[in-house]
């Protein structure tokens, strides 16, 4: 089976396709770099080279995103930018889905977000059935493109993932700062997240490539198990045993916001369950981290 990937730089893209190869899977890789397979760049996807490409390609899985870095985790943004950038976003994922048709591809993965859901002040896990109602640019651009894509293509299926963590994590996201620092100064912390470890996430798309059940619509990829981010920062700290001073700009109070899958639709729906607890999916991490 082959297997067409984008963002197979970033930490998402680039840990799956690792996998992927281990299994045996035939990776082709779409990006802006020589090394890969197919020329696609998100500003440019006029680009994509639709004739040059001979292989067949079974699924295609759209990890690349340019609003992460520029919506999700930059304070302030001009206009001018935001435009090209939601332009670029949705013009990509049109020709991405032009080459699938083309190419007769029978499965589009998009990996979307949690954060379509917008924030939750009540302990209740989110249900796909659950209204998307983002707070923020980067949800609401997440949401818009599950929606273009589940009317462009038959066989589209959007993946809401959930606080992901392992290996080639962006430096300054929270479990690597605190693996990698002796010395943290942190926020309130006082939301409860849902940690899915990328090997966890890994066997789970692996399930959506292979299901022929499963051939559209909208899943959680979390574990349904909700944590405290001071409990995250704790744990770790145990588990490097190394001296590692935290700070907290504020004391802990009331909790701002819950953001968990719910289990019963993941395990019932998915027949799906993660392997590693927090714990066991952290400890390895740090192991690795050495």
């Amino acid at each position: 089976m082959k297997i067409a990937i984008t963002g197979n730089t970033g930490f998402i893209g680039k840990n799956l396709e690792n996998f992927l190869k281990k299994k045996n899977y035939e990776i082709v890789t779409l990006g802006r770099h020589k090394s890969n397979d197919i020329k696609f760049d998100m500003f440019d996807p006029s680009n994509l080279s639709f004739s040059k490409s001979k292989k067949k390609i079974d699924v295609m899985i759209h990890s690349a995103s340019i609003s992460v870095n520029e919506f999700y985790r930059k304070k302030k943004i001009n206009k001018k930018s935001i435009i090209k950038i939601i332009e670029a976003e949705f013009r990509s994922l049109e020709y991405l889905i032009k080459f699938c048709k083309q190419k007769r591809i029978s499965k589009f993965i998009y990996i979307s977000s949690a954060s379509v859901y917008g924030k939750n002040s009540k302990k209740k896990p989110f249900n796909t059935k659950d209204i998307a109602n983002p707070s923020d640019l980067y949800g609401s651009l997440k949401l818009g493109l599950e929606n273009l894509g589940a009317i462009l293509f038959q066989n589209f299926i959007s993946l809401r993932l959930f606080q992901v963590y392992g290996p080639n994590d962006i430096k300054f996201r929270l479990i690597p700062t605190i693996i990698n620092s002796n010395k943290v100064k942190l926020k309130n912390c006082c939301q409860v997240t849902d940690l899915i470890y990328f090997k966890d996430l890994n066997a789970l798309i692996q399930k959506l490539i292979l299901s022929n059940k499963i051939k559209r619509g909208v899943f959680n990829a979390g574990t349904g198990r909700p944590i405290l981010l001071r409990k995250i920062v704790k744990n770790i700290t145990k588990l490097k045993k190394e001296k590692t001073t935290i700070t907290f700009e504020k004391k802990l109070s009331k909790i701002s916001n819950y953001s968990y899958a719910d289990k019963e639709e993941i395990y019932n729906v998915l027949n799906w369950k993660p392997k590693y607890t927090v714990n066991s999916g952290l400890k390895e991490l740090i192991q690795k981290n050495k």
